[in-house]
């Protein structure tokens, strides 16, 4: 989809009318095919945010376009998308890191409080043996 558009773009001067009927078919398209919100978010914002027109009239017309096919059904702008998917990558990112100092912990406590060997403590923790040398040297080092 986001091809066809870079495609349409590069091989001709698209002028404002030719980019709003463009953009218009292919978010038409997304909403007719029932594209779930968490798909069709990312592209929307392709269309809204990356694929400028000239004039400052066009953008009223597309977002009138867009509320006309969703019979007003769409519940974000793009201030709203953007910190909604920023807030999102924030979540997995902390789920990540919170993940890792788990981990961090448990086998600073397979170490310390049970001594297991650096083998036996990434076994029980379930990382690698490399990463249970990085947290005994880091023991060493305190």
């Amino acid at each position: 989809m986001v091809l066809t558009v870079l495609m349409a773009i590069k091989n001709k001067k698209t002028n404002d009318e030719d980019l709003l009927k463009l953009k218009t078919d292919l978010f038409r398209s997304m909403y007719a095919r029932n594209m779930d919100k968490t798909s069709m978010r990312p592209l929307a914002g392709f269309l809204k945010m990356y694929m400028h027109f000239s004039k400052p009239e066009s953008y009223r017309i597309f977002n009138n376009e867009i509320k006309t096919i969703t019979n007003n059904n769409i519940t974000m702008g793009i201030e709203e998308l953007v910190l909604h998917l920023t807030e999102q990558k924030g979540i997995e990112k902390g789920k990540v890191e919170g993940k890792v100092e788990g981990k961090v912990e448990e086998v600073r406590n397979l170490i310390t409080k049970l001594g297991l060997s650096d083998e036996q403590a990434a076994d029980v923790a379930g990382v690698t043996i490399e990463f249970v040398k990085q947290i005994r040297a880091t023991l060493k080092n305190q």
